[in-house]
């Protein structure tokens, strides 16, 4: 157990942000070992009458998983070691997982059982990106596209010689701001924008490596990724998220500040929209 926070003793009125997450560990023994982490945060009403946000607690999940009742329990310990009083607990954001925010048994309605004020919000990051992929799902060559940039990423992360040869070629283009590849993951929000920005800035070194290792080395696999990226409707659909993804993601670190204003969601909303619209009513995208 880590506790990370002991300014929130005793705190008044306060709200829980709670999420779960899988930490991989590599060893000789266990060449894939997962740990699953619990870990919260919290907003409260300091003993100044003000609002405070801070980082409250990690700690590991046991054998029995993350699921509700777990999860629970996890919590009353949470809030017994920190003093918190649960009937003072106002709200909870957490993301859509079923033992989240289930309809039968969740750990959001066993959290309002034990004090019915609470009030649950579905992340709104987390609907803005689930979102997303329920569009993309009927866009196949945005799908075509996202298959490139994994897989080109998983080249190069795989094999230092290969990274090596591709710094080579980006320094070779004359250009100091040079960016990693990023691996373009729909539940990672900000790294999915973050894989398209590298792949577009860097496409030309990209291209230079991976002709190399097809031509000179005759590798198989750059040449099948080489015909990917390369392909009109590959730069179409990278330059198109680059130009959408742009928008999504200055929504999306709005909407996961830690002191957010709820009336500010629709005109945030309205002005995405409208930029979006742009996009699509402009002859070019860049």
């Amino acid at each position: 157990m880590f506790l990370a926070n002991s300014n929130v003793g005793g705190a008044g009125s306060h709200a829980i942000e709670l999420d779960c997450t899988a930490l991989r560990e590599l060893d000789f023994f266990h060449p894939v070992l997962f740990h699953v982490l619990e870990y919260t945060f919290v907003q409260y009403v300091n003993t100044n009458g003000c609002q405070s946000t801070a980082f409250l607690d990690i700690r590991p999940i046991d054998a029995r998983g993350a699921t509700a009742a777990n999860l629970f329990r996890l919590w009353n310990e949470v809030a017994a070691d920190y003093d918190l009083d649960v009937s003072k607990h106002v709200a909870i954001a957490c993301d859509g997982a079923a033992a989240m925010i289930g309809r039968r048994n969740s750990f959001s309605q066993k959290v309002t059982a034990q004090n019915p004020i609470t009030y649950t919000v579905h992340c709104y990051a987390h609907r803005l990106a689930l979102a997303y992929t329920d569009t993309v799902k009927e866009l196949e060559h945005i799908q075509e596209c996202e298959r490139g940039l994994v897989q080109t990423w998983k080249y190069f992360s795989i094999s230092p010689l290969k990274t090596t040869r591709l710094k080579e070629g980006q320094a070779a283009d004359g250009d100091s701001s040079v960016r990693k590849l990023a691996k373009a993951c729909r539940t990672r929000w900000l790294s999915h924008g973050a894989a398209v920005i590298a792949m577009k800035e860097e496409h030309s070194a990209v291209y230079t490596t991976l002709n190399y290792f097809a031509s000179e080395k005759k590798d198989c696999t750059a040449s099948g990724i080489l015909d990917l990226i390369c392909s009109k409707l590959f730069l179409f659909s990278l330059y198109l998220l680059n130009a959408v993804l742009k928008h999504l993601n200055k929504l999306s670190m709005l909407l996961q500040k830690g002191s957010f204003n709820f009336s500010h969601i629709q005109s945030s909303l309205s002005l995405c929209q409208k930029e979006i619209k742009n996009i699509a009513d402009s002859d070019q995208v860049c």
